[in-house]
This record gives C-alpha cells, structure tokens and sequence, in this order.
C-alpha cells in the first residue's frame, strides 16, 4: 500500500478515492486527526505498482480545473 495523496478533509478524499476506482485503481481513504484535533484523510493505493498512476490522474485532475 501507497499514499497517494493527503485531503483536507474526509469528503475531499472520498471523491479522489471515487475517481481512481472509476479508473480502475483500486484504494482506500484513512482518516485521521492532526494538529489541534483538525481533520485530515489520506487516500492510499492497495497495490504499490498503482501508485504513479493514480499520482498521475490526480495531476490530471488538479490541471483540469
């Protein structure tokens, strides 16, 4: 497993992690708590050989808008 990217929020990850799975990457989003109790999530690939992919369609995704 591999992060592939750190969210601000669990809903901001959730969507990242709908994307990839449309894309055939298959992950899972973890949550957690940081400084001050403020929440983060972070979304993780289940195999490391998807990693660059996915970091990739989320570049795509982020120059899209």
């Amino acid at each position: 497993m591999k992060a592939v990217l750190t969210a601000a929020s669990p809903t901001d990850a959730a969507l990242i992690q709908s994307i990839l799975e449309r894309q055939g990457i298959q992950s899972h989003v973890v949550e957690a708590r940081g400084y001050a109790g403020a929440p983060y999530a972070e979304v993780w690939v289940n195999r490391d050989e998807d990693g660059d992919r996915a970091i990739e369609a989320i570049r795509r995704l982020h120059s899209d808008t």
